[in-house]
C-alpha cells in the first residue's frame, strides 16, 4: 500500500479538549470523539489528526508530555484509543497523532530523575545541563527558540529549554563549533551583527512582553499586559497595547528561525552555506574534510570547554533516538497511521541554526528507513516545510501553516490579533480586496522547485491562532476561501467547526498557555465544538464554569444540527465540496496548477481540464477568458463571450470544453 494515499486525502483536525465531553467534566475526550465519527465521516473525511492525546499537565495544551505511552486519563485510555483507530477505519478514516519530539514536560519521569541527580548521567544525559551559562545563546528570543533556565534543585545549574520554561528540550545533540565560526551572537545572514533580540542569559518574558532578566511569570506564561484586546483589529497591523516590541526591531519574516523551529515556507538553507556529501550544513568556506571526530563518526562540538554540547552520537542523543523510536511503534502497533511531528526541526541544537535543521534532517532520513522496513505504510508530516538539504525527503509533506506568511497573506484579517514575525499584510481572501496572492504563489513556486509533486498540507484554520470566520468575515465569505482550500491542489485539512463555520472569540483568559505571545490568544480557536441547542451546544453537559472553554454566546451561533438538513448552510457547502473534489482528479493533489489570473478574481486551471474562478471582494471583477467552457458549480458568475463577471464573493468552477 505505501504512503501514497496521503497525497489523496481530506483531513481534519480536532483539537481533543473542544471536540466532545461524554463524561460531563467540561472537557473532550476520546469517547466524545467516537460517538462522533459519523459526523465526520458524513464530511468525506480521509484521515483525523490529533493535537497531543498524551498524559501532561498541560502548562502547554498537551505539548508538555509527561509519558509518551499513555493517553492522558482526562481524554480516556489507551483502550480507548485503539477502540477509536478501529471505528474510524471501519468507516475509512486513518487517525494520526501529535508526536511532540524535541521536548518534554518537566514531570516526565525522564527530567525528574535528571533533575534529583548530583550529575550527568552515566549513560548520558537525556536532556540539556549546563553548571555555568554560556557567554551568549541564540539571537533570538521568542517562543520556539532555546533558552536556559535555572534549575529548580536538587541538580545545580541551568537546563535548556525547547519552549515554555516547562518544556525542558531533549538532548539529540549539537552540531560541531568548526574553528573561526562566529559566536552565537555574530549571524552569517546579518553581515555580523549582534541581533537586538539577543537574550540575556536566563532571561524570560515579563509583562507587557519585555524582556526581563529577573522575572518569570508563573507558569512559564506570558504576565499579564499582554493580551490582546477584544474584537479589535490593530490598526495597520501594529502590535496590540501591552504587546509592543520593545527591541526596536521586527524579526525577519525570511529569517532563518520562525516559530516551531520552522524555516520559512520552501525551507531553504540560508544563502552562504553548501551541504558536504554526507548531507550536513557547512558555513562558507569550511570543508568537510576538517575537524575532529568522535569515535561515532560526528565531529566533537568542543566538549573541552563547554561540556554540556554532546555529540550527536554521544550517549545521551542515542538513547534519546531509541526512545523516538519506540514511542512511534508502540502508537503504530496499536493501529495509528502516523504522526504529525511538532517542532520537528528543533531536535539538533545548534545557535546559528542551519547546521541544526540539517543534521536533523539527517537524523529524520534515519528514522525514515527504519520505518520502510518496519512500517512502510506510516506517514510523517512536519511542523512547517522539510528543509532542503541535498538528499531525500524523510516526511511525506511540507505544512504551510497558519501562522506562516504564505498561509497568512491569504487568510489573516488580523482580528485575532498580529503575528509579530510575519509582515503585516491585507489579505487577500477580504471583502476589501487590498491584498495579494504573490506571496502565497511566490512560497508555492519555492516549495515545488526541483520537487513538482510535493504534497504540501494546508488548514482551513488550526489551534494556533484564528479561525477562517474571523472579525467581520461572514459565512457569505467563507464559500472562496473554501473552494480555494480544497481546489488549488494542496492536501485540505478541515480544521474542527470550520464545517459549520464556528467563530473566532476574541477576549478570552489565557487558557493552557494559550498567550504564547503578547500579540495573540490562541484560546479563541479552540473553544467548544457546537453540535446543538442544548446547554453548552451539546459539548458538554457540565456547568458552564467548568467548560475548558466558554462556548460561543452569541444567538445566532451556527450548530451542526441547526445546518443538517439546511442546503443553503456552510456544513452543505463543505459536504459538496469535499465530495466535487473527489469525484473529479482534476481538482485533487496529482493535478497540474497553472494560474491565469492572480489578482481579483483568482483564477487558476487543474490538470488542463478545469478552471476554478474565485472573487473573494465584495466588489464585482472581470476575467478575460477566451476558452470555452461548461458550469458544474457556480454562484454569481455571468458568462459572456470572451469574458465572465464574477460578483462580489462569486465563484465558479468549470469543466474546459475539448
Amino acid at each position: 500500500m505505501g504512503r501514497e494515499w496521503l497525497a489523496d486525502a481530506v483531513m481534519y483536525e480536532i483539537y481533543p479538549q473542544s471536540f466532545a465531553d461524554s463524561d460531563g467534566d467540561g472537557v473532550g475526550d476520546l469517547r466524545g470523539v467516537i460517538d462522533r465519527l459519523d459526523h465526520i465521516a458524513s464530511l468525506g473525511i480521509d484521515v483525523i489528526w490529533f493535537n497531543p492525546c498524551f498524559a501532561s499537565p498541560f502548562v502547554d495544551a498537551g505539548y508538555d508530555v509527561s509519558d509518551y505511552l499513555t493517553i492522558a486519563p482526562r481524554y480516556g485510555t489507551n483502550d480507548d484509543m485503539a477502540e477509536l483507530v478501529r471505528k474510524a477505519g471501519e468507516r475509512g478514516i486513518r487517525v494520526l497523532l501529535d508526536l511532540v519530539a524535541g521536548h518534554t514536560s518537566i514531570e516526565h519521569p525522564w527530567f525528574q530523575r535528571e533533575l534529583a541527580a548530583d550529575g550527568p548521567d552515566p549513560a548520558g544525559d537525556r536532556y540539556i545541563w549546563c553548571s555555568e551559562l554560556p557567554a551568549s545563546g541564540w539571537a533570538r528570543d521568542m517562543p520556539g527558540t532555546p533558552a536556559w533556565v535555572p534549575s529548580p534543585g536538587p541538580r545545580p545549574g541551568w537546563y535548556l529549554k525547547n519552549f515554555y520554561d516547562e518544556q525542558p528540550a531533549l538532548n539529540f545533540g549539537w552540531v560541531p563549533r568548526p574553528h573561526g565560526e562566529p559566536s552565537s551572537g555574530e549571524h552569517p545572514w546579518s553581515g555580523g551583527q549582534k541581533s537586538s533580540t539577543e537574550q540575556p542569559s536566563g532571561a524570560q518574558l515579563a509583562s507587557g512582553g519585555q524582556v526581563s532578566s529577573g522575572e518569570r511569570p508563573s507558569g512559564g506564561q506570558l504576565a499579564s499586559g499582554g493580551q490582546v484586546s477584544s474584537g479589535e483589529r490593530p490598526s495597520g497591523g501594529q502590535l496590540a497595547s501591552g504587546g509592543q516590541n520593545t527591541s526596536g526591531e521586527q524579526p525577519s519574516p525570511g529569517g532563518p528561525h520562525l516559530p516551531g523551529g520552522q524555516l520559512p515556507s520552501g525551507g531553504q538553507v540560508s544563502s552562504g552555506e553548501q551541504i558536504s556529501s554526507g548531507g550536513q550544513l557547512l558555513s562558507a568556506g569550511e570543508s568537510s574534510s576538517g575537524g575532529q571526530r568522535s569515535s561515532g563518526g560526528q565531529i566533537s562540538p568542543g566538549a573541552g570547554e563547554e561540556p554540556w554540547r554532546d555529540a550527536i552520537d554521544a550517549p545521551g542523543p542515542r538513547r534519546n533516538r531509541q526512545a523516538l523510536r519506540d514511542i512511534i511503534a508502540h502508537w503504530l502497533d496499536l493501529g495509528v497511521a502516523g504522526f504529525r511531528v511538532d517542532m520537528a526541526f528543533s531536535l539538533v541544537k545548534d545557535e546559528e541554526l542551519n547546521r541544526g535543521y540539517a543534521e536533523t534532517v539527517e537524523l529524520w532520513r534515519e528514522l525514515r528507513s527504519w520505518l520502510e522496513e518496519a512500517y512502510p505504510d506510516a506517514v510523517l508530516i512536519p511542523e512547517g516545510s522539510e528543509p532542503r538539504t541535498g538528499g531525500s525527503f524523510a516526511f511525506d509533506a511540507d505544512f504551510f501553516l497558519v501562522i506562516m506568511d504564505a498561509h497568512a497573506s491569504l487568510f489573516d484579517n488580523h482580528y485575532a490579533g498580529v503575528l509579530p514575525f510575519q509582515p503585516s499584510r491585507e489579505p487577500f481572501f477580504d471583502a476589501d480586496g487590498r491584498g495579494s496572492t504573490q506571496p502565497f504563489l511566490d512560497a508555492w513556486a519555492e516549495a515545488r522547485d526541483g520537487h513538482p509533486d510535493r504534497p504540501i498540507i494546508m488548514c482551513t484554520a488550526d489551534h494556533d491562532y484564528d479561525r477562517l470566520r474571523c472579525g467581520p468575515r461572514t459565512p457569505e465569505q467563507l464559500a472562496t476561501a473554501l473552494i480555494f482550500l480544497f481546489t488549488w491542489g494542496n492536501i485540505p485539512c478541515l480544521y474542527y467547526g470550520d464545517e459549520i463555520g464556528m467563530r473566532y472569540l476574541p477576549g478570552l483568559p489565557n487558557v493552557e498557555g494559550s498567550i504564547c505571545n503578547p500579540t495573540y490568544n490562541r484560546a479563541g480557536c479552540r473553544t467548544p465544538m457546537q453540535w446543538d441547542d442544548t446547554p453548552n451546544a451539546g459539548f458538554s453537559t457540565a456547568d458552564a464554569s467548568k467548560l475548558y472553554l466558554p462556548i460561543d454566546p452569541a444567538d445566532d451561533r451556527p450548530t451542526v444540527a441547526a445546518q443538517e438538513d439546511d442546503p443553503g448552510s456552510t456544513l452543505a457547502f463543505v459536504r459538496r465540496l469535499i465530495a466535487l473534489r473527489k469525484a473529479t482528479p482534476a481538482l485533487g493533489t496529482r493535478a497540474s496548477t497553472r494560474v491565469v489570473s492572480a489578482g481579483y478574481p483568482l483564477a487558476y486551471i487543474r490538470g488542463d481540464s478545469h478552471l476554478v474562478v474565485l472573487n473573494p471582494r465584495r466588489e464585482p471583477a472581470t476575467l478575460t477568458f477566451e476558452t470555452a467552457v461548461d458550469p458544474i458549480w457556480t454562484e454569481g458568475v455571468c458568462q459572456t463571450e470572451g469574458s465572465m463577471q464574477v460578483d462580489g464573493f462569486g465563484y465558479g468552477i468549470f469543466a474546459l470544453r475539448a
